[in-house]
């Protein structure tokens, strides 16, 4: 509960700071990193295959995963230390994703959520979380 309390003292110093439309696009962009970063791994693993993944591909997934649900990192400045965040992969964000990538690149995008998981799981273990 202190944490939390916290937390909306730190958004209200950066809401005085940026202004009611600058944090606007800040909690924005927090929201959207994990998408983002999950996206730019997968366009990054596909590039040298039969299927890479193009820019329109890449902006749907990245709207995808937004939509549905990532795991936000408690804190807004956690990107500064290396914590991207988690996107997860709800049945409707592949069912969606479905109609705007092929198979191999479905398949790639789920390895590549699991992958995460799985680093974000080991470093909670690690007690870096």
């Amino acid at each position: 509960m202190v944490a939390r309390h916290r937390l909306c003292e730190v958004d209200a110093q950066i809401g005085s700071v940026l202004g009611a439309d600058g944090f606007s696009q800040f909690q924005q962009y927090v929201r959207t990193v994990p998408s983002v970063t999950t996206t730019g791994r997968l366009k990054q693993s596909l590039s040298y295959t039969a299927t890479p993944l193009t820019d329109a591909q890449a902006a749907g997934v990245t709207q995808i995963l937004t939509e549905h649900a990532p795991i936000a990192a408690p804190n807004p400045f956690a990107v500064l230390n290396g914590d991207l965040g988690v996107t997860t992969f709800t049945p409707e964000a592949r069912a969606q994703a479905q109609g705007i990538l092929l198979p191999a690149q479905l398949q790639a995008l789920q390895d590549q959520i699991k992958q995460q998981e799985q680093l974000f799981e080991a470093r909670k273990q690690m007690g870096q979380r």
